[in-house]
């Protein structure tokens, strides 16, 4: 027997219910993984089970785990010492920080996520809380900008959020995190600080690894300490396993429509005309933060916007992750090829495609080129900068030439382009569009 096949052989038996004691730990991540065996949702998969072993012994710790308060006569000082560097003991585990490519990651119904998904489910913790990484930044802004209105002269509303935090939640799961704006950046060095010297057990999903984060970023060197202390305070395991279920092929709907002329601009109408059912649409404005957004044409969960309008606009993650409430459909149109010239505008519609999908919202679209070449520069604006950058992500193998682009400067928008493209490409599958999408689809 291979031995690669014998590992797999002896860690199923391992995760054999039969071979399982009766213990407090029973219903642990082990035993929610193993259900998933079972059941056949999911094929054996040796280094995922290793993942298991690591959420398990998490969970094992966290069950006589509580962070100390006022009222238990705790100091922080007493515990790190007057300006020492923080030790952390038995008493205080560590935290967990997964990261990989979710395309490699994904197998069957269990993808990077699905690791939180079976330790938050497990634990009894009350004062838990699992958040989207996106979302979990938007509530810290809002946060932020609800003391200023309070409090103007308060120089660091920071540490108030932390007790606020800590106060609903000490164990938290954050999806997907990610750091491109300098502002997030300057922010979380001084929350992740915060939080953990409240006693904070903090678990992530990531598709970078702690040293990638921010890569490239403006004023880098002063978030370097942030990742130093999650390196120091999570522990940080690779969750791809080597097998590459992107080969997998997935059965999917024609939802994008290229080139953008009479044609295609038709089937996007009887698109449009399948979703409203017979009724008009109506302009709707949404209000937030003391900002607007002015839509034209709307129905129920349904919207239809043009390329200018939500990305030619100065709008930021803040503003797409609010969009994205309210709608479970979109109907964007005239999408160009992106030039130099249109940086700012390529790096917006990123960052719409990355909120879509994170909420499970449904994309019709018309493009001027394929979406692998949406970002596409020319030969002579190339200077060899990316040879290094790796060149596949997602389902889309991207050759040299494809990124080959002006549009970005740095290895962490080729690393966004590639995962919106990756993106997109899931979002054309049956799994993904759902039965009532699929009907207006198949019926028009």
């Amino acid at each position: 027997m291979p031995q690669d096949c014998l590992h797999v052989d002896i860690c199923a038996k391992r995760f054999s219910t039969s071979n399982l004691i009766q213990s407090p730990f029973q219903k642990g991540p082990r035993m929610h993984y193993q259900s998933m065996l079972e059941s056949k949702k999911l094929r054996p998969d040796y280094h995922q089970m290793e993942t298991v072993e690591k959420l398990q012994n998490l969970y094992e710790k966290l069950l006589n785990y509580k962070p100390k308060n006022k009222e238990d006569g705790f100091s922080w000082k007493s515990l790190f010492g007057f300006g020492k560097k923080p030790v952390l003991d038995n008493g205080f585990p560590k935290g967990l920080y997964m990261y990989g490519d979710s395309e490699l990651v994904a197998n069957s119904q269990f993808d990077v996520t699905g690791f939180s998904d079976i330790l938050y489910n497990s634990t009894s913790i009350p004062k838990k809380r699992r958040v989207h990484f996106h979302n979990f930044m938007q509530d810290i802004h809002v946060r932020i900008h609800e003391l200023k209105k309070v409090d103007p002269k308060n120089p660091d509303p920071i540490s108030k959020i932390a007790d606020d935090l800590v106060e609903q939640a000490w164990f938290l799961c954050f999806d997907e995190l990610q750091v491109t704006d300098i502002s997030d950046a300057m922010i979380l060095r001084r929350l992740f600080t915060e939080l953990f010297n409240r006693g904070v057990i903090i678990v992530v999903t990531s598709n970078r690894h702690p040293d990638e984060l921010y890569k490239n970023g403006i004023q880098r060197e002063s978030f370097i300490p942030a990742i130093q202390l999650l390196k120091e305070r999570l522990d940080v395991h690779t969750l791809d396993s080597g097998i590459d279920y992107r080969k997998e092929k997935r059965e999917t709907y024609k939802v994008y429509f290229c080139p953008i002329d009479t044609y295609n601009q038709n089937r996007i109408k009887k698109i449009w005309a399948g979703l409203l059912k017979g009724n008009a649409a109506t302009p709707s404005e949404i209000k937030f933060l003391g900002r607007s957004l002015q839509l034209s044409e709307t129905y129920k969960k349904n919207c239809k916007v043009t390329f200018k309008e939500i990305c030619e606009n100065p709008l930021s993650s803040v503003d797409y992750l609010e969009f994205v409430k309210y709608y479970d459909t979109v109907v964007l149109t005239d999408v160009p090829k992106l030039t130099l010239s249109q940086k700012n505008e390529a790096r917006r519609f990123i960052t719409l495609i990355d909120a879509l999908y994170e909420n499970k919202v449904k994309l019709i679209m018309s493009t001027e080129v394929p979406i692998d070449q949406l970002f596409t520069g020319d030969e002579e604006d190339f200077n060899g900068r990316f040879n290094n950058i790796p060149k596949a992500y997602g389902n889309w193998i991207m050759a040299p030439e494809k990124l080959k682009s002006a549009v970005f400067s740095s290895e962490e928008e080729i690393f966004a382009f590639q995962r919106a493209v990756s993106r997109l490409t899931e979002m054309q599958s049956t799994d993904y569009l759902g039965k009532e999408l699929k009907f207006v689809l198949e019926n028009v």
